[in-house]
């Protein structure tokens, strides 16, 4: 990426290469919005990445449309006067089907974040006609171009190449199919508002619409397609593309809109990724594809019974075809849909009657304040209110975070807190809802899905066994990510409609070096007593590591089945208790082989505890598998270069301990940067330690030796992890660039110059620094 002042526009513009494609945006997007890298470009749109430097610097995804070079191939063309206002039309109702599918609690899709207008110096130009004349475009076409804002998703479209898809494509097709009908048949679901009657239809499903993050979620990434009727008429157009386009609406027959429509894109994408070949369109505008690989594949893996499914789901016909998303991914699984009439879906909230005004914008309920307040409770859940108008829907969904005003003390350690937890937040390093916005008072206010649920009141065992399985597979994740949890309440940990836990209350999650303010005595009193700390945290101010979490995770359960009697035993100190939390864990009606997992999870001594994996080994009835041994090439590098700090001693050994948690078996080469050759004796220590050393001088700087050991270990691809040990030197290096190259870095230093990378880990290193007693000179005084 390269940066350019554009005179003309008055504005830094950033330049950016993908697949040997030019694109030009501002730097500066609306004033908040700064672009740092590009995600992917095709079909009607380009993907920047940015940071939002109003939410510190928190990642976030921008859209843009993207326009044929043919509509500047000649000056005076009036055809993009229509075409361009025309596509980013189409950007706006993608806004508002984000905005419609997230209000109603559709899963798997993007969170609309922001709709700004900003230039398009790519539509500026100089542009060339045929005849070689330069051009500028008009100024009402570069000047007002949309800029569609949602949240930051790692990984890319999905492809028939990804190894995943190669390794087991019939597998994976299942879980895509359930995914993408997961999503389509809640959006085909018709629902009324204020009198009118909406319907959307996707129309224009295909593998580069769908994006696979690195957390193996499917997520419908381009939702401009749709098709939306209001009482049965169509509102805008209808997008397809040859191949994948139903045979119906192959000349945008609106009267043909059916939940069919989308159930014949659905296959044919599948087909796709099972076959590895795209499909090809013959003569007549008929779709081609791959069957006879197909065939044999199905056959290959005993799924002959796929093969009458899929030409059902293409059948020319659609009255022959499956007429609903779940007809054709149950028909997969030869389970049968229940035919049932469904109400059309109507959308609605209650307002408070004299609400309660937060800001401009955002209103409560009073009634919940003044209980709040009774309670004696630290106020950090507000649900609170902001209309908004999703295609005329009037929707809530929201919470904000306040305090009560404590004592000096306890409201530094809560804002102390607070703002600890927004940076993991923002950062997208915690599993909660996306942070839209901050009011007065640093009020905190988060957008709550509608997909969000609390506990679930259903309490047969296996949903309760199945929900703790998922719950330590999450505990497992922040273990290996270094984060600790201060405790958990009843909303701690809320699940969307597909079963998924994801942690609501982020305050609560703390990384390890910041995990001091959960030790702390003050902190009951700033989360309240409806939040259960372990024991060891307690009683020792000590975190046990993966011991801890479990002890949380069974308390969870204990949380979702019987919240009053856990309160009442922790509020009484009788939970650590052995009769106590004994007997409250056998009178519940679930399996023996859960409660004797919850027992041991609920130990309140660590040493006796179950780990999180040693419960999922249970309780998935398998032995405890070894840890797997590290792939061949998987290396790192270390650079210590401290001179500024030699009035100090370091606790190096300290320092390793982190080190060797987050490496695990990974090969690191220690390289360490001195002023001057050492002497000879500690030149033999550091070779016994397997360190080398370099010295800085004339021929080589200091600052070009780490850039030299950096760009090696990028050419071995070593990059599994960089450790950088070092002193106020870091600021004046330029190394953001390099460091994008590795999948971890652990920064030791007094400043951290790296907050945009999110894969940055950083600990302050004056607390590990011992400062060194003076050398007092002469003879040391004779012992008595």
């Amino acid at each position: 990426m390269k940066f350019s002042f554009n005179s003309a526009l008055d504005r830094e513009i950033a330049v950016l290469n993908l697949n040997g494609r030019r694109f030009q945006v501002p730097r500066m997007l609306d004033n908040r919005y700064k672009i740092r890298d590009i995600l992917a470009a095709g079909g009607m749109g380009v993907i920047f990445i940015a940071n939002d430097t109003q939410l510190h610097n928190k990642k976030v995804l921008i859209k843009r449309c993207l326009y044929e070079p043919v509509l500047f191939e000649h000056k005076n063309d009036k055809h993009r006067l229509n075409e361009i206002p025309f596509r980013r039309k189409a950007l706006d109702r993608e806004f508002g089907a984000m905005r419609h599918g997230w209000a109603r609690g559709i899963p798997n899709i993007p969170v609309p974040l922001d709709l700004i207008t900003d230039i398009n110096p790519d539509l500026f130009g100089p542009h060339t006609d045929q005849a070689g004349n330069s051009f500028y475009a008009e100024p009402e076409l570069y000047t007002k171009e949309s800029y569609l804002v949602i949240n930051y998703f790692s990984g890319g479209p999905v492809k028939p190449e990804h190894p995943q898809i190669k390794s087991n494509p019939l597998g994976f097709a299942q879980f895509y199919i359930r995914s993408i009908a997961n999503v389509l048949s809640r959006f085909h679901q018709p629902y009324k508002s204020g009198g009118r009657l909406f319907e959307f239809f996707y129309c224009d499903l295909k593998p580069d619409n769908v994006l696979l993050t690195q957390d193996k979620r499917i997520v419908l990434i381009d939702m401009g397609s749709f098709a939306i009727k209001v009482d049965g008429r169509l509102v805008g157009g209808i997008t397809t593309t040859p191949g994948y386009c139903a045979p119906e609406l192959r000349h945008d027959q609106a009267m043909f809109l059916s939940p069919a429509v989308d159930v014949y894109t659905l296959a044919v994408s599948v087909f796709e990724l099972i076959t590895g070949v795209p499909p090809g369109v013959d003569s007549f505008g008929n779709t081609r594809l791959d069957w006879y690989s197909f065939e044999t594949l199905a056959q290959k893996e005993s799924k002959e019974f796929w093969i009458p499914v899929f030409k059902t789901a293409l059948d020319k016909d659609p009255d022959r075809r499956y007429s609903t998303m779940q007809e054709f991914s149950f028909a997969l699984t030869q389970r049968k849909v229940k035919k049932k009439g469904r109400p059309a879906y109507a959308y609605s909230r209650k307002t408070p009657d004299k609400p309660y005004r937060l800001s401009p914008d955002w209103t409560a309920d009073p009634k919940n304040i003044r209980d709040l307040e009774a309670s004696g409770q630290p106020i950090f859940n507000i649900p609170a209110s902001k209309q908004e108008n999703f295609f005329n829907i009037p929707a809530w969904s929201t919470f904000v975070h306040d305090g009560l005003e404590p004592d000096p003390m306890t409201a530094q350690l809560r804002d102390s807190l607070l703002d600890n937890a927004v940076r993991h937040l923002t950062m997208n390093l915690t599993f909660c809802p996306e942070l839209i916005e901050t009011v007065r008072d640093n009020r905190h206010i988060l957008h709550m899905p509608g997909f969000i649920e609390g506990r679930n009141s259903r309490q047969e065992s296996w949903i309760i066994q199945s929900g703790l399985e998922k719950t330590l597979y999450l505990f497992l994740s922040l273990d290996k990510l270094n984060f600790r949890m201060i405790g958990i309440s009843e909303q701690t940990l809320l699940t969307d409609t597909l079963g998924n836990p994801f942690i609501f209350e982020y305050w609560l999650l703390l990384s390890e070096n910041m995990f001091p303010f959960g030790l702390n005595p003050l902190i009951s009193r700033v989360v309240g007593s409806r939040v259960i700390i372990p024991p060891e945290v307690v009683e020792h101010q000590a975190w046990e590591k993966e011991k801890s979490l479990a002890y949380l995770a069974g308390i969870h359960v204990l949380l979702s089945i019987k919240p009053a009697h856990t309160y009442d035993l922790y509020s009484q100190k009788c939970l650590t208790r052995k009769t106590d939390y004994e007997n409250l864990v056998r009178n519940m009606t679930v399996s023996s082989k859960l409660k004797d997992v919850l027992l041991g999870l609920l130990n309140p001594l660590p040493r006796m505890r179950l780990s999180l994996a040693e419960a999922l080994s249970v309780l998935k009835d398998r032995p405890l598998k070894k840890a797997p041994r590290p792939a061949a090439g998987r290396g790192g590098i270390q650079i210590q270069f401290t001179q500024a700090l030699r009035g100090f001693k370091i606790e190096f050994r300290e320092l390793g301990k982190i080190v060797n948690k987050t490496s695990g078996k990974a090969l690191i080469k220690k390289h360490i940067i001195l002023h001057n050759a050492p002497p000879e004796n500690y030149e033999k220590t550091l070779k016994q330690m397997g360190i080398q050393w370099q010295a800085s001088g004339k021929n080589e700087s200091q600052e070009k030796i780490i850039y030299n050991l950096l760009d090696n270990a990028v050419a071995e691809k070593a990059t599994h992890l960089a450790v950088l040990i070092c002193d106020n030197t870091i600021k004046s290096l330029s190394l953001l660039d390099r460091l994008k190259e590795f999948k971890q870095v652990i920064l030791f230093s007094p400043v951290n110059p790296f907050e945009s990378l999110a894969h940055v880990t950083y600990y302050p290193i004056d607390q590990f620094m011992i400062k060194k007693p003076k050398r007092k000179y002469g003879k040391s005084p004779k012992r008595p």
